[in-house]
């Protein structure tokens, strides 16, 4: 989504322009927050891309919503994750410094922090004590919640160039779908138990 008014009114004014599709953000996080509170969750880590990034501060104004509604608190946050090894050490220091800890949240960096963050919690036996949620499905994500580590997942939004295509070949074959440029907001796929994540690979991925 184009957020930046000026480049939004630039590229609507060209003739060659027919939208673009996106997610909805702010309601994935909401969602995604809620899962945990959901589960019972009280004290949670964050993890998140830097400050500055337009998708995760999109993210964390629904996950900040259900943070109000709720009165679950995120009590530490790690925003320079990259690989498993840096998930493991956020979750393990959260640990130490909270241990009421009972959340651990991905707003990003799910799937190249996810298993990291389940080698935590096994090695400090917190399995089913410490609840993962994350938005971006990771790897292994059927096991997780058959072992009580996951609240919540959110994802599945591969879809987005199919709807672009479509926009642009009915433009280019005199069909147009709208008079104007459009914006298409996709929601994402989302899994809270064992049997809604085998339906998704069953379904989704084949």
């Amino acid at each position: 989504e184009i957020h930046d008014a000026n480049v939004k009114k630039t590229v609507e004014s060209s003739p060659y322009y027919v939208g673009n599709c996106c997610e909805d953000e702010t309601t994935a996080g909401y969602n995604i927050a809620k899962a945990l509170s959901d589960r019972g969750c009280k004290k949670v880590l964050l993890i998140s891309m830097p400050r500055g990034d337009t998708t995760a501060e999109n993210r964390e104004k629904g996950i900040n919503k259900c943070l109000k509604e709720t009165g679950m608190q995120i009590v530490s946050e790690c925003r320079d994750i990259s690989q498993a090894s840096d998930a493991t050490k956020a979750v393990e220091s959260a640990i130490a410094a909270f241990p009421d800890l009972d959340g651990v949240l991905f707003a990003s960096f799910g799937p190249a922090g996810f298993s990291g963050a389940i080698q935590a919690l096994k090695q400090h036996t917190k399995i089913g004590k410490i609840l993962l949620a994350s938005i971006d499905f990771p790897d292994n994500l059927q096991e997780a919640f058959k072992d009580n580590t996951v609240a919540g997942m959110c994802g599945g939004h591969f879809a987005d160039p199919m709807f672009t295509v479509i926009l642009l070949y009915n433009r280019l074959a005199g069909t147009p779908l709208a008079d104007k440029p459009v914006t298409l907001k996709l929601n994402f796929a989302y899994l809270k138990s064992a049997a809604d994540a085998d339906n998704y690979y069953k379904y989704f991925t084949g």
